[in-house]
């Protein structure tokens, strides 16, 4: 991309509003000096802009005719001669003679992987003898996490770049403080999002999509057993997860229960994450960690649509070539669409599809570690663009800004980010602000740790068969609750009850598991055991509403901030308890109880034909909780993925 004048902008910083646009004029050539309009400065010696229709200067000089132009040169060797007699000479910024006089400082904040094909860039910039405001202006490139930097730029502490190249748009469309950064229309590289797999493509021929990966690792349903493990960075920490995780959004927008299909992706991908390089450590390093889920192997046969990755990497660098189309369309060194690998699957036999950027896995190529099969799958994907971000806060900064993007754009600079495998020129559009801020919420909310009290009816009715099953209606709780049990991680605190009738003593509850962390204390094999001995009790009524109530009460007072608490109750009919409160008075109870600060919600799952929905449906009402009615046994399955999918808008649902 060349020039920077009257360039479409968009402003990141809030949706729905309009921010005043920063006024960064065009600069222009004046007798041979680089001037940026409104500082009412001139840098000596700058060559003519490298586009056309913007240098009126030179156009005059050509103009003016050999003779004119023999006299202005001989005037110019008698100055020059005055001016060294005085011992003052004028900059020549073709010779790269240092600007004298202040220096305004550039602070540049770049994406790691960026950073070291950009201090060229910076290097020239700095000698390029360009005055803004009366001052030499330069730019210093750092390699700076862009999370880092976001969070900073939202809080206005700390210290604030002059520019910022994150990897990503969806970094600048998470900072919504007014005034705080303008994003240009410049891309100054791109690098797709792909898949390293250490097996076989999933699908059924061709190049697989991003949804065949889903289904084939089990996060979507369709496949009888995964058959790979789907592992991306962590989302909340690196765009490539974020951007799986916006690829995915935007392919089950048009389906139904898109928010189950999404809460179950988000879950896949949280188990199976992985962490983003440290500072300083070699990105292919993650990588390697990611991949290796057992040793090597030898390099699998090479896939008929490209070649592996490693021979690929010592073919060399691809040459900088200057044509838009292969600078849009080309594969970054190293990287072929659907190049073979050479990783083994884990003991399991499922094999692992990493989701990183093309050029990360280029220079995992390129680091001699052990062949991976590459592919971009097929669809709508999604570009790493690395945007030009303006985040200057005086006017000299801002003017500057405007002149480092010129450089940035240049041929030499694209030459440079291409042999560092990248690509330059047009890819796929980032996607809205107003949608990543919307799946970024919904990460944090589904990653929340859960803290679950499990109530489970044991009351006699539970020993009915569910019609055209042959289980009875406990068989089928507890095989689903087993069945949800293993979804949750070890972080989630998760406590079981049963309740019926004088349970304990008059009690109609009983606690079989304390809450707790279920990866400490055996936790997660002490419920597995209490469910394979739940039977119901043949002379047990419903006591549900004591039930209710101490569930609440408990939860209220245990309350951990940062934590999401749900009661979550199965049950088969409605409360018989002629002992225990009405219906009244556990809704006066637990509007006394419920704290807007400290929200626990009921969820209830009603299994049968006995059910009560409208009494239920009181009860979750005053904690903002749900209700929902199963039939089958599949009913419950998606159910228990519906309650889980309420964190994206809990407490408010």
């Amino acid at each position: 991309m060349t020039g920077v004048a009257a360039r479409p902008t968009r402003f990141a910083a809030g949706a729905g509003r309009t921010d005043r646009m920063i006024a960064m004029k065009p600069s222009r050539n004046v007798n041979g000096r680089h001037h940026i309009e409104g500082s009412g400065r001139a840098t000596p010696g700058l060559a003519d802009p490298p586009y056309p229709g913007r240098s009126r200067g030179g156009r005059r000089r050509a103009r003016r005719g050999r003779g004119r132009g023999a006299a202005a040169l001989a005037g110019a060797l008698v100055c020059a001669a005055v001016l060294a007699a005085a011992g003052v000479r004028a900059l020549d910024a073709a010779a790269g003679e240092p600007c004298a006089g202040p220096v305004l400082t550039l602070r540049v904040a770049v994406a790691p992987a960026l950073a070291p094909a950009l201090r060229p860039a910076a290097d020239r910039f700095g000698r390029s003898a360009h005055v803004v405001d009366g001052a030499c202006a330069r730019a210093v490139v750092r390699a700076e996490d862009p999370g880092a930097t976001a969070a900073r730029l939202e809080s206005g502490r700390g210290e604030r770049p002059d520019v910022w190249i994150p990897d990503s748009a969806m970094w600048p469309a998470q900072v919504q403080r007014p005034g705080a950064l303008r994003v240009t229309a410049t891309s100054v590289a791109r690098t797709p999002l792909v898949a390293g797999l250490t097996g076989p493509d999933p699908g059924a021929g061709g190049t697989p999509s991003w949804r065949d990966l889903l289904v084939a690792a089990g996060s979507l349903p369709g496949a009888a057993r995964p058959s790979l493990r789907l592992r991306a960075p962590d989302p909340g920490r690196d765009a490539s997860g974020l951007g799986l995780l916006m690829i995915t959004h935007g392919l089950l927008r048009p389906e139904r229960a898109a928010t189950g299909l999404f809460t179950s992706v988000v879950r896949s991908v949280r188990e199976h994450r992985f962490a983003p390089p440290r500072p300083g450590e070699d990105p292919a390093a993650a990588l390697a960690r990611a991949l290796a889920s057992s040793p090597p192997r030898s390099a699998s046969p090479a896939h008929p649509a490209g070649r592996t990755a490693d021979a690929a990497a010592t073919a060399g660098p691809a040459a900088p070539a200057e044509a838009a189309p292969a600078e849009a369309d080309g594969a970054a060194d190293g990287v072929a669409d659907g190049a073979a690998g050479g990783l083994a699957g884990g003991a399991d036999g499922r094999h692992v599809a990493v989701v990183a950027s093309e050029q990360a896995f280029s220079a995992y190529a390129r680091s001699g570690r052990p062949p991976v099969r590459v592919l971009r799958p097929a669809g709508a994907g999604l570009d790493l663009d690395h945007p030009y971000v303006v985040t200057a806060a005086t006017g000299a900064a801002r003017r500057a800004a405007l002149l480092l993007e010129r450089e940035l754009t240049s041929a030499a600079t694209r030459a440079e980010v291409r042999a560092a495998g990248f690509r330059t020129g047009t890819g796929e559009p980032p996607p809205a602000a107003a949608e990543v801020r919307q799946v970024v919420q919904a990460w944090w909310r589904l990653t929340l740790t859960a803290r679950i009290l499990s109530l489970i009816d044991v009351s006699g009715s539970m020993a009915e068969k569910v019609p055209g099953s042959g289980i009875s209606r406990m068989e089928a709780i507890v095989r689903v609750s087993r069945a949800g049990l293993r979804l949750q991680p070890d972080d989630t605190e998760l406590g079981q009850w049963v309740f019926s009738t004088r349970m304990d003593g008059r009690r109609d509850w009983r606690e079989n598991v304390s809450l707790g962390p279920l990866g400490r204390d055996s936790r997660r094999q002490r419920i597995l055991g209490a469910l394979d001995r739940m039977r119901p009790k043949p002379d047990g009524d419903t006591g549900l509403y004591d039930t209710v109530l101490a569930a609440f009460e408990h939860m209220t007072r245990t309350y951990r901030p940062n934590m999401v608490h749900t009661v979550l109750l199965f049950t088969d009919g409605r409360n018989d308890d002629a002992d225990g409160p009405t219906l009244r008075e556990t809704l006066d109870r637990l509007r006394e109880m419920y704290d807007p600060r400290r929200p626990v919600q009921i969820v209830m799952v009603g299994f049968g034909p006995g059910v009560e929905r409208a009494e239920l449906e009181r009860i979750a009402e005053v904690t903002r909780g749900g209700v929902h009615v199963a039939r089958t046994t599949e009913d419950i399955e998606r159910i228990l993925l519906n309650v889980t999918a309420r964190r994206v808008c809990a407490p408010d649902c």
